[in-house]
């Protein structure tokens, strides 16, 4: 079952045409959700040679019909490759966190599946467009910065 679970793929170090899927453990994590949209966004570098990197998820259909207006964050620590300072790894599903981003009320878009998600600005920012809500099609646009304020 994994229904509620957060699981990561690995392609780049395995052998071609392999994966290895691991589950990630969290103390919080969003509502089981489907039609959602998720973005990578942000990126530092950390003092041991890394990065550290986010995927932003915005809304969704929940169960029994609820349609969510609300925004996770995934953070990812990676570390450089040994073979190459350049390119990055996961360091381990232990390096992974979902965090709730807070919004404010009446601020930002409303609770929405099926919608469209990109990176917007060198990845500091997203913009969303459209989706299905409760009043039907919607073709607004919204542009959500690196700070996860809409």
């Amino acid at each position: 079952n994994t229904l509620g679970a957060t699981y990561l793929v690995q392609v780049r170090q395995l052998p071609r045409g392999m994966s290895k899927w691991d589950e990630v453990v969290c103390a919080t994590s969003p509502p089981s959700r489907c039609y959602h949209a998720a973005v990578a966004m942000g990126g530092e570098f950390c003092s041991h040679g890394g990065k550290r990197i986010g995927m932003t998820v915005f809304g969704g259909a929940g169960e029994g019909d609820i349609l969510h207006d609300d925004l996770w964050t995934l953070e990812l620590e990676l570390e450089a490759s040994k073979a190459s300072a350049a390119s990055c790894c996961l360091q381990s599903c232990s390096a992974a966190c979902w965090q709730a981003l807070p919004g404010q009320p009446g601020v930002g878009p409303s609770a929405r599946s099926s919608h469209v998600l990109a990176t917007w600005g060198d990845m500091n920012g997203a913009i969303l467009h459209g989706g299905l809500g409760a009043e039907g099609v919607m073709a607004d646009v919204w542009i959500l910065g690196a700070d996860g304020v809409w």
